[in-house]
C-alpha cells in the first residue's frame, strides 16, 4: 500500500473514493511510475484533507514520492476524469512523457490565467483536450495541448510507445466524423 488516504467526514467529492485508478496503462512499462487521480492534498499523509476536485499524481516507486501534475481545478464545474498514461519510451522502457485529458484552461507553465486574459491559456474554450508534460514531474514542468476539440467531450487517451501516435475515445460529441447520435467513438 503506497497511499494513506481517507474520505473526509462529509463525504464530499467522490464520497468514499479518494483515489481513482482509471482504466488503461497507469503503470509505466519499466514498472517505476504509477499515474492516478486523487482528491487528497497529499496521498501519503493519512489525512482527510481532501479537495472537491480530482488532480493527477505520479508516484515514483523507488523514491516513495508523489508528485502533483500541474494544478487542480479551483472552482465549479471542476475538471473531467483525466485518464493519465505514460508514453515516449526509451530503449529501457522508461517513459519521458505523461499524457492526460483535461478541460482546464492553463498556460504552458501550468498556471491559470486571470479571467481577463483567458485567451492566453492553452484551452480558452474549456473543451476536453489531451495534454502532455515531461517526466519526471517538477514544479517547472511545461504543458502542451495535443488535440484541438471544439466541443466538450469525455476523452480517454491511450498512447503508443510515442505521443506521435495515440488514440482517444470521445462520447457525447460530433467531431466532424458523422456521429449524429453522439455515441462514443474512437479517434486515432
Amino acid at each position: 500500500q503506497v497511499t494513506r488516504t481517507k474520505s473526509d467526514a462529509s463525504g464530499s467529492g467522490f464520497g468514499a473514493t479518494v483515489n481513482v485508478l482509471s482504466l488503461g496503462r497507469r503503470l509505466s512499462r519499466d514498472g517505476t511510475l504509477l499515474a492516478f487521480e486523487s482528491l487528497a492534498d497529499d496521498p501519503k499523509a493519512n489525512a482527510t484533507t481532501n479537495q472537491p476536485f480530482l488532480a493527477v499524481f505520479v508516484y515514483t516507486i523507488a523514491q516513495d514520492r508523489f508528485d502533483l501534475v500541474g494544478k487542480r481545478a479551483i472552482g465549479f464545474p471542476g475538471d473531467v476524469i483525466h485518464f493519465p498514461t505514460f508514453t515516449d519510451y526509451n530503449g529501457s522502457l522508461t517513459p519521458s512523457t505523461l499524457i492526460y485529458a483535461s478541460a482546464l484552461n492553463f498556460k504552458a507553465d501550468g498556471t491559470f490565467p486571470p479571467a481577463a486574459e483567458d485567451s492566453t491559456g492553452l484551452n480558452p474554450s474549456r473543451s476536453t483536450q489531451v495534454f502532455a508534460t515531461q517526466l519526471p514531474i517538477t514544479t517547472s514542468n511545461t504543458f502542451t495541448r495535443l488535440t484541438k476539440n471544439t466541443t466538450f467531450a469525455a476523452i480517454s487517451p491511450f498512447s503508443t510507445q510515442t505521443r506521435e501516435r495515440f488514440s482517444f475515445s470521445a462520447g457525447g460529441a460530433e467531431l466532424g466524423g458523422g456521429n449524429p447520435d453522439l455515441s462514443t467513438e474512437v479517434f486515432y
